[in-house]
């Protein structure tokens, strides 16, 4: 499980994750070319951030949890396993679509399929978020492994993946920008309070078992005009802690 927050307005959409610069070792490297779920091992992502040792290692490498979808002025973002991610993104660019309405004519059944697929995995949250030309108007759908993937539209506002810690850092900054982001302004600060406040519980070990947040915040917003991408710099844990 990770950090997904996403934001639908009558402008567009923005959608943020954090992510790692973490280490694999030689093995690990071999099992992501063979898009093997190597991220689920978020104890050794823990340890990569100072919380105990992590095996002898080699190669960086880098988790992609946002991913760009421009043929329908879309973006797609999992919780998860990475198998399933990267999975249903080579589906997305073969999808006989129109744009992100007629997607979500076709996802629930595509899901379900690569659900079972891949051996039912648990715990499974898809994100699409992106520009309706039939609207004029940012659009989002959420479809959960919990549900059979059914798919619900995301009303104008926030979905934020875990909720935020209402007793933790900086929730009254989260609070304060929760409506104006609502409305398309300071959606960059409140993604970012979020990206703080997520951080430093689960550095208090106050998020779900499973659940990790990187060091750095990946922010992708579509609108009328197209897709641009921004990484906000690295945040160390003991900034996020403090």
């Amino acid at each position: 499980m990770t950090m997904i927050a996403c934001t639908v307005s009558k402008s567009g959409a923005v959608i943020s994750a954090d992510s790692w610069n973490y280490s694999m070792t030689e093995e690990q490297r071999a099992a992501t070319a063979e898009l093997a779920a190597v991220t689920s091992d978020f104890e050794e992502a823990r340890a990569s951030q100072g919380h105990g040792s992590t095996p002898e290692t080699k190669l960086n490498g880098n988790v992609l949890k946002v991913y760009p979808v421009p043929q329908f002025s879309m973006l797609m973002a999992v919780t998860g396993p990475m198998l399933f991610a990267v999975n249903w993104s080579l589906a997305l660019a073969t999808i006989l679509a129109s744009d992100i309405d007629d997607v979500h004519r076709l996802a629930p059944q595509m899901l379900r399929q690569l659900h079972r697929e891949l051996g039912g995995i648990d715990g499974v949250i898809v994100v699409h978020a992106g520009w309706s030309e039939k609207k004029q108007s940012g659009v989002g759908y959420t479809y959960a492994s919990a549900d059979g993937f059914t798919g619900d539209e995301i009303a104008v506002g926030q979905t934020i993946s875990p909720a935020p810690d209402q007793d933790g850092v900086n929730y009254a900054e989260v609070h304060r920008l929760w409506d104006a982001a609502s409305k398309g302004y300071l959606i960059d600060q409140l993604h970012r309070a979020i990206f703080t406040n997520l951080q430093a519980a689960w550095l208090a070990g106050k998020l779900a078992p499973g659940t990790a947040i990187g060091g750095k915040l990946n922010q992708v917003e579509v609108t009328a005009a197209g897709i641009r991408i921004t990484t906000a710099p690295e945040q160390s844990a003991d900034r996020a802690a403090a």
